[in-house]
């Protein structure tokens, strides 16, 4: 009951936390001058391990005691999961770190008007592009790797292919979302949130493991967070550093989205004029660097598009030739409703 408890408990936090998903970022347009932005890592490390750290200060209870009898650690782990979700919730994102990454000098960014993207003439919100360790990507993959991966987390650590459901579901709801964009970017950001998640107070890869990390309401010593005496502290051996969960499979113009027919043309024409206008030699509209695409397909990086795994495979990219349909989203989505077949005459 208890453990029941502690489930629905953290589900209610992640539900008040839930965003929509609508916001894109553009890759491919450049603006003239310069067109590297320099390392926002540190910056972004710095303001997470801070917001990290208030909130695992602000868990701490009176009673519920990381250490003390199997009730109170519930109430513990409770408190502990609950105050680092509310600090990264949507309101407190958008204050701490979304409004800092657009405010502060510290962040090198890259801000696309709309009319100018590759999106000109949808009702998309572009976000700005900013640089971690060696890849670039859209400021709202930071949220897919908060918001989405808790929810993946959250959903399904107690399963022994826990990872692989996160995954099932997270491309489940990238297809069937109501937007005009596929993004795998955002896909393959989610799956490393659940990574992240999985860290905080974390846990063995091995299923029995798990299982008894939950039933006694512990951290794993390679968490982010341990338990000293009666409260939790941080793991002075685990700084958390952004780059450990970051790469290239971020970067819409290697990990390739796909589209809804209504905008499938559009997007690829201007695809093609931002990259002949920044001299990028390729034969097709994306990914821009497939070289980066072969280095993730050999590592297994999960979260990869149709596209970018074709790219790896010999195979399937000579099959696919690159057509236009390669880039387009042909799922139904969820706000689609299916049409109902009429009952058999003389049936009721």
């Amino acid at each position: 009951m208890k453990k029941l408890q502690f489930f629905c408990f953290i589900f209610s936090v992640f539900f008040a936390m839930s965003v929509q998903a609508d916001d894109e970022v553009d890759q491919f347009t450049r603006l003239s001058g310069k067109t590297r932005l320099a390392d926002s890592s540190g910056a972004l490390n710095e303001t997470i391990n801070k917001i990290f750290d208030e909130a695992i200060a602000n868990s701490n209870g009176v009673f519920e005691r990381c250490d003390g009898p199997p009730e109170n650690r519930i109430e513990a782990r409770a408190r502990l999961y609950k105050s680092i979700a509310q600090a990264f919730s949507e309101n407190a994102f958008q204050k701490s770190i979304e409004q800092k990454v657009l405010d502060s000098a510290d962040f090198d960014k890259r801000v696309i008007p709309l009319e100018t993207s590759i999106y000109a003439g949808t009702d998309v919100k572009l976000k700005p592009t900013i640089r971690i360790g060696r890849t670039e990507l859209g400021t709202d993959k930071l949220r897919e790797f908060f918001f989405q991966g808790f929810q993946n987390f959250n959903t399904f650590k107690l399963n022994e292919d826990a990872q692989s459901r996160a995954t099932e579901v997270s491309e489940k709801i990238e297809k069937e979302g109501k937007g005009s964009v596929l993004s795998w970017a955002d896909h393959a950001a989610r799956l490393s949130g659940y990574r992240f998640w999985d860290q905080v107070c974390g846990v063995s890869n091995k299923p029995t493991t798990n299982q008894k990390y939950f039933e006694e309401f512990s951290c794993h010593e390679n968490s982010f967070v341990i338990c000293n005496g009666k409260n939790w502290v941080r793991n002075p051996k685990q700084k958390i550093k952004i780059t450990d969960f970051v790469d290239d499979s971020w970067d819409e113009s290697v990990n390739c989205s796909q589209y809804r027919k209504e905008i499938l043309d559009s997007v690829l024409v201007k695809m093609e004029s931002a990259n002949k206008a920044n001299g990028t030699k390729i034969n097709n509209a994306c990914p821009v660097n497939p070289s980066k695409c072969k280095a993730l397909v050999k590592r297994n990086v999960p979260g990869l598009g149709e596209v970018c795994r074709s790219i790896g495979n010999k195979k399937a990219k000579k099959d696919l030739k690159f057509k236009r349909e390669a880039y387009l989203n042909s799922h139904p989505t969820y706000l689609e409703t299916p049409s109902v077949p009429k009952p058999a005459e003389g049936k009721r």
